[in-house]
């Protein structure tokens, strides 16, 4: 899929206010999002970002149902994540040492949030229909060299959007890439 520059700044913004918006209510206190960079990538460019941050990373994906064939990953460095976690709870930072359940369904959560946010603005702007389905979580230790791999190998496009959120005055970043292809799609959807 082609998208002009124009249209991922668009994107951006109107996914950005709606992460805001859907945050804020969801943590009870006020959530600003902004999106320090939007751009469309070859997956095998990917392949190469996707990298832990800070030691290990948190990665979470969703597959695409309608409209294309792919799917929609979100990565975050774990401590950030911990942080994350702790702040939408309203814990104090450094209160969240191991995800659990509840935990990592936030982080599916916040996949889901990201995802149809800016899912539902590209479909605005394209006049397409993209939904996704239910978000997983990887298991990092020995699928992110995997998901490199299967990017490196496969044929396609990306969208990557990455992602500041602040809340309580803690900036949390995290990249949001928007797979368009179906080898990648069927490639993860065989890592559970």
């Amino acid at each position: 899929m082609e998208f002009s520059k124009e249209i991922l700044e668009k994107v951006s913004r109107a996914g950005a206010d709606k992460v805001s918006a859907a945050f804020s209510k969801l943590s009870k206190q006020t959530v600003n999002v902004s999106v320090s960079e939007a751009e469309v990538v070859s997956l095998a460019d990917i392949g190469q970002r996707i990298q832990p941050q800070e030691g290990q990373s948190v990665i979470a994906y969703t597959q695409m149902i309608e409209g294309v064939k792919g799917a929609s990953v979100l990565t975050m460095g774990r401590e950030q994540a911990l942080i994350f976690i702790d702040l939408i709870n309203e814990r104090q930072p450094g209160t969240t040492g191991i995800l659990m359940d509840l935990d990592r369904s936030a982080i599916k959560e916040t996949l889901n949030i990201l995802s149809n946010s800016f899912l539902t603005a590209l479909s605005d702007m394209t006049g397409s229909n993209l939904m996704i389905g239910a978000p997983h979580m990887l298991p990092v230790t020995s699928l992110e060299k995997s998901i490199q791999r299967a990017l490196q190998q496969t044929t396609g496009d990306a969208i990557v959007f990455k992602t500041v959120l602040e809340v309580a005055g803690f900036r949390i970043t995290a990249e949001h890439y928007i797979v368009f292809s179906e080898e990648f799609a069927n490639v993860i959807a065989n890592l559970k």
